[in-house]
């Protein structure tokens, strides 16, 4: 640590903590928006509606509607997301949101689904950006690790609790019920983000010169670390990605990414029909067991920011948790027993996630802080265009060989791609 931070007099506040404490609530609940798709997709009254019982392609279109506009939104947006500041943008993006799934409950068919699932891509691709912009802005490099890995955890903590919770609301309320509940809760992140998550620590009326002193004494020792040439706010939206454009570490480390969200989103969609489907699960056991693969993310996401602040190694962590994820959704797939099954495959899909905070660490530290908003937006926007395709291959690989494993050895195949990715970043000693 430089000797300027060591030597800040004045006890710094925590209020870092709390903003992070709020970006993985903005996180939980636009994961809870993405995955009551998934526990649709198993409820008959909501496919016979819809028109899409018999038809797995169309069912995986749903997800993939969303996933396409929520790559162009992070691509068009993330410019955006950098003018406007974290909070600004952030609450613009959890309204747009909370529409959505209003637009979803009033749906009455299968175009008026996907213009909800349109709607809700571009508030998320806005929502996105904000969080790494807020990682970025509130933490130095030696604490983002655990930052982004508490902030993560959202993603894994929303369908492990989603899942179970729209299957009781389905079955209790209906599908439309579902959509209305979680239009009214969105309102909660809202609040939060616009009276208490100002867009750096020297704009909050929550910190002390201690903090905003330690922090941004952090940031500049990275940038003249990092030899990162700031962009001034004002720059054109050309200006803030040509640095960008050709940093080969932040590509392969969205390149990992890739392979992650091809294999979760086709998991969030296809999950709970292969389990009460193909495995013959009732709908409770169905419920919990399709959240078990995201409760074992979150305690992989929290040791990853641990080992990732401590080792300073991406690489080695990818390689480790994506040999695991290609192991256990091979034997997962060929062994007999249904609940033997079940649990490999939430052990695959939880490993996996070891990576993320690895690299979504790595990636924003390799690029000026006023592009950090552009950059994540461009990158995410890149994976998402790539991996909006895997639901609906699943569910082509589904109808093709007439039955499930088909689709899910596609996931075995992304998993092996990983595999080559992580040990590229660990030669690379990254």
């Amino acid at each position: 640590m430089s000797q300027k931070i060591a030597g800040i007099l004045e006890k710094p506040t925590r209020m870092r903590i709390w903003v992070v404490i709020i970006v993985l609530i903005t996180i939980f609940f636009s994961y809870m928006d993405r995955v009551n798709v998934g526990v649709l997709l198993a409820d008959d009254t909501f496919t016979t509606f819809m028109g899409i019982k018999a038809d797995p392609i169309r069912k995986g279109t749903i997800m993939s509607a969303f996933l396409i506009v929520y790559g162009f939104s992070n691509a068009l947006l993330g410019s955006l997301v950098d003018r406007l500041g974290g909070r600004k943008a952030m609450a613009l993006a959890l309204a747009i949101m909370s529409i959505s799934m209003a637009v979803g409950g009033l749906a009455t068919g299968f175009a008026m689904i996907l213009i909800s699932r349109a709607i809700l891509g571009i508030g998320e691709g806005m929502q996105n950006p904000c969080s790494y912009l807020y990682y970025k802005q509130w933490f130095p490099p030696s604490e983002r690790g655990r930052a982004t890995s508490a902030g993560l955890v959202g993603m894994s903590l929303a369908p492990a609790i989603a899942t179970p919770f729209f299957a009781y609301l389905i079955a209790t309320g209906g599908w439309r019920f579902s959509f209305f509940t979680v239009a009214v809760l969105g309102l909660i992140p809202i609040a939060l983000v616009w009276y208490f998550a100002a867009d750096r620590p020297r704009d909050s009326k929550y910190t002390n010169a201690g903090e905003r002193d330690y922090v941004e004494a952090g940031l500049a020792e990275e940038a003249a670390r990092m030899q990162l040439k700031e962009i001034d706010a004002g720059e054109t939206f050309w200006a803030r990605i040509k640095p960008i454009m050709s940093n080969g570490v932040f590509w392969l480390a969205f390149s990992y990414l890739f392979v992650v969200n091809f294999i979760n989103w086709a998991i969030i969609t296809w999950l709970p029909s292969y389990l009460k489907v193909a495995r013959g699960f009732s709908w409770a056991e169905m419920g919990w067991l399709s959240s078990l693969p995201f409760i074992m993310a979150v305690v992989a996401k929290g040791l990853s920011g641990i080992l990732v602040d401590r080792f300073k190694r991406s690489g080695i962590i990818c390689t480790i948790g994506m040999v695991i994820t290609a192991g256990c959704l091979l034997s997962g797939i060929l062994i007999s027993n249904n609940w033997i099954s079940a649990i490999l495959i939430a052990i695959g899909v939880g490993t996996m996630m070891l990576g993320t905070p690895a690299v979504l660490t790595l990636a924003p530290s390799v690029v000026p802080t006023k592009s950090v908003g552009s950059a994540m937006g461009l990158g995410t926007a890149a994976i998402a265009g790539i991996s909006a395709c895997s639901p609906m291959i699943m569910g082509f690989a589904i109808q093709t060989t007439g039955n499930y494993n088909g689709g899910m050895y596609c996931l075995v195949g992304a998993a092996v791609i990983g595999i080559v990715i992580s040990i590229t970043l660990y030669l690379k000693k990254l």
